[in-house]
């Protein structure tokens, strides 16, 4: 038996159900906001054949249990049917990473590179991260995967290729720095995609990166700048060639820079000048990157800087004004004075609005009860609880209500049960007093998807916990 829940087990679907929910929403619609969804709000991919997939394992697995053997994988693996091939990878996930053999794993290279079809090849990438199988030759074939677009939306091969490249951490660095030395920009491309995921282990790649910045190679920029914005504040050393870009005559180069200069942080702050005047003049969508990237910079872009975005809660576009009063925030406490004008956006009718601007004053003014009491509001309601979820995943440790947002696992509504338990999640281990109720909703709730992410949550939540206990001092 325990063959067969090995092999099984790991076909079934590790998502939420796709059928509109607020979990499966929150996936996308959140991908350029400021706050991150908490994790459990995160699915993999639902591949379209795992059911058939699932079935030839079941029907496999059986025939082994019931003679002993463990199935033969590589000749499953060499099959020309998509959902045997499927199917074996994903019975190969669950299996001991030292049974399986160098065949094998040169097997699942090789379907995540030819095969024909797209769930394949994205589950090969992922089954040779998570293993970590081969490395100096499966690397250089994660960091081409990383470059795959091909497959439907939430199921495109780079969607497994890039984290299962950063599975192999700082391991990946010596291959991408050879890509961006090569003087070819196909390579350096390749390896700016590569970075999007590993930009964390990347810090000895900064040099190579501003070289390739200086040459103002219009095929390459755009990658050196997103590789910037993903290695973050150890990217300093590119600041001025940032400030380069920003003058760029392409709008989609100088709102790129902003976020780079955003992910680097208080060591941006000489180009606080630049995005300021960009902030009053540019295009709306510059306008809000340059608003992002000032608060990115943080208290280090100082007064005048709070000035320039209390004026950009004026702009005609509502997603600069957000912008601004998310910067606003972010600058806290030197841009304390501007919590009158934030409030102002309290008025607003766009529920994302008036999240962001409680979660603003709240960083303005800890202990805000307006702001607390808005966005338990928002929670409450089906229409607005997303906007409510970000932003006390941000702040709600420090809010201290997770009592008041654990009442709302009672409400009424499904979609609203399962706001508050992704609330909860996100608040991690200050969350540990409700986990009592989150079990109850995860083993009784009516409505399979409030279960589910309940259950979720209440993984996410002991983990971080857990992680508490291990460095109680941090």
């Amino acid at each position: 038996m325990a063959s067969l829940l090995r092999i099984v087990f790991p076909l079934i679907p590790a998502s939420f159900p796709n059928r509109g929910s607020l979990g499966r929403q929150a996936v996308y619609r959140t991908a350029h906001r400021a706050s991150q969804v908490p994790p459990a709000m995160e699915a993999r991919p639902v591949r379209k054949s795992w059911w058939g997939a699932a079935i030839l394992a079941l029907s496999l697995a059986m025939a082994s249990f019931a003679s002993g053997q463990e199935p033969d994988w590589l000749t499953r693996l060499q099959s020309s049917d998509a959902d045997e091939q499927l199917s074996a990878l994903e019975g190969l996930v669950n299996a001991p990473t030292d049974s399986i053999t160098s065949a094998v794993a040169k097997a699942v290279q090789k379907l995540a590179t030819d095969a024909e079809s797209t769930s394949v090849r994205a589950t090969a990438c992922r089954l040779l991260g998570e293993k970590q199988l081969l490395p100096a030759t499966t690397i250089p074939i994660l960091i081409r995967a990383c470059a795959d677009q091909e497959g439907d939306p939430g199921e495109k091969v780079y969607q497994l290729a890039g984290p299962a490249l950063a599975a192999f951490k700082e391991q990946s660095i010596p291959v991408l720095r050879k890509l961006l030395t090569s003087g070819d920009p196909d390579q350096v491309i390749a390896a700016g995609f590569a970075l999007d995921h590993v930009g964390a282990y990347a810090a000895d790649l900064v040099d190579p990166i501003v070289e390739i910045l200086r040459r103002n190679e219009r095929r390459t920029a755009p990658a050196m700048i997103n590789a910037v914005k993903r290695i973050g504040p150890p990217a300093a050393k590119a600041v001025p060639e940032l400030q380069r870009y920003l003058e760029h005559e392409d709008f989609h180069i100088r709102y790129w820079t902003c976020q780079a200069l955003g992910s680097i942080g208080a060591a941006a702050a000489p180009a606080t000048k630049q995005l300021l005047v960009m902030l009053e003049k540019d295009n709306a969508s510059v306008r809000r990157h340059a608003a992002a990237a000032v608060g990115g910079i943080g208290p280090a872009a100082g007064e005048d800087a709070v000035d320039g975005l209390i004026q950009a809660l004026s702009d005609a576009v509502q997603p600069v004004q957000v912008a601004a009063v998310v910067a606003l925030g972010d600058m806290a406490p030197v841009s304390g004075r501007a919590l009158p004008n934030v409030q102002v956006i309290l008025g607003k009718p766009s529920f994302n609005a008036r999240a962001q601007a409680a979660l603003a004053m709240w960083k303005l003014d800890p202990g805000n009860a307006e702001a607390v009491d808005l966005l338990l509001e928002q929670l409450n309601r089906e229409g607005s609880a997303l906007e409510a979820i970000e932003a006390i995943s941000a702040v709600g440790a420090d809010m201290k209500i997770g009592p008041e947002v654990a009442m709302a696992l009672k409400a009424t509504a499904p979609a609203v049960r399962e706001s508050a338990a992704l609330a909860l999640a996100g608040m991690g281990a200050a969350a540990e007093p409700q986990l009592g109720d989150l079990r109850a909703v995860a083993a009784a709730d009516e409505d399979e998807e409030v279960r589910e992410v309940a259950a979720a949550a209440v993984k996410q939540i002991e983990a971080a916990v857990a992680k508490a206990r291990q460095s109680p001092s941090k």
